[in-house]
C-alpha cells in the first residue's frame, strides 16, 4: 500500500451498473430511446429467432 494507507479501491474503479429485465425487450429499447433520448451501445440478440435481447444504454 502505497498513499493514504487504506485497504479500499480507488473511486474510480468502484461503481454501480443498474439493470433491467423486461418482457418484450426490443420494444422497451425503441421506447427507451424514443421517450428518454437513450443511446443505444450494443445489443445482442433480439432477432425473430432469438428473441431475448441483451443491451447496454446510455
Amino acid at each position: 500500500m502505497s498513499g493514504s494507507g487504506s485497504v479500499f479501491p480507488p473511486v474510480a474503479t468502484a461503481r454501480v451498473v443498474p439493470q433491467l429485465s423486461v418482457r418484450r425487450g426490443r420494444a422497451a429499447i425503441e421506447f427507451y430511446k424514443a421517450a428518454f433520448g437513450a443511446v443505444e451501445e450494443y445489443r445482442v440478440g433480439g432477432t425473430d429467432d432469438h428473441e431475448a435481447v441483451v443491451a447496454a444504454l446510455c
